[in-house]
């Protein structure tokens, strides 16, 4: 399998954490392009971005998704496909890593929260604060504004997690679900940008840090790997 994008971490981080958590990144070759071979490949990729996952698909990734005991299989009709979009690549790996939740109910659920976060990660990257340059008083204007409205989701954030059914600290049911790795590049995305925001929401923190404490991405976390 392959996954292309370029030597950051933008939205190909929470693939790469993914595929980290699940074991598949050693089953993955990934190429990293740079701006200007972007430019050559661009006519060549779905919808003309990045990242890409494809094309070519292991007999280990097949073996890999009967361990996991999951419904959907991957076979030969795989080999060439390839796959553009985060969301996209993050729920076709969900599937074969058996991270998408039990029933229909909690995959659902699993979407629902991982559309948010992204909602949250596009918040970030378009306010003006980060986007362009302004003069004092109109970043402060603007990053006071930004912070209105994500103090408020992450309001909505910790209320789903404390009525949450899920057990072992995760947002949907008892087991990690492809949803906790986007929220946990999303809160670090956030972190980095505004490191007093999530103290000021100890429920969030407290499972933030409890999802990249686990084993695999604990020790992916600070890799030059990561970008």
């Amino acid at each position: 399998m392959k996954f292309t994008y370029f030597a950051c971490r933008g939205t190909g981080d929470m693939i790469r954490l993914l595929l980290e958590e699940t074991g598949l990144r050693k089953q993955t070759e990934e190429v990293i392009i740079s701006a200007k071979e972007f430019k050559a490949l661009k006519s060549e990729l779905p919808f003309g971005s990045l990242p890409m996952l494809g094309p070519g698909v292991s007999s280990r990734i097949f073996e890999q998704c009967i361990l996991f005991k999951v419904v959907f299989s991957v076979g030969k009709e795989d080999a060439n496909m390839k796959i553009s979009h985060a969301p996209a690549i993050m729920r076709y790996l969900a599937r074969i890593s058996g991270t998408y939740g039990n029933n229909l109910e909690e995959s659902t659920t699993i979407d629902s929260w991982a559309e948010e976060c992204m909602d949250m990660l596009r918040d970030l990257w378009n306010t003006p604060f980060m986007v362009k340059e302004l003069a004092a008083a109109q970043a402060a204007e603007a990053k006071n504004k930004y912070l209105t409205t994500l103090n408020f989701r992450l309001g909505f954030f910790a209320k789903g997690l404390s009525g949450s059914k899920s057990e072992g600290g995760f947002l949907v049911g008892s087991q990690l679900s492809y949803a906790d790795v986007v929220a946990a590049s999303v809160l670090d995305a956030i972190s980095k940008e505004l490191p007093l925001v999530l103290p000021a929401h100890p429920v969030v923190q407290k499972y933030f840090d409890g999802i990249k404490a686990r084993p695999q991405l604990a020790a992916f976390w600070n890799s030059p790997d990561r970008f």
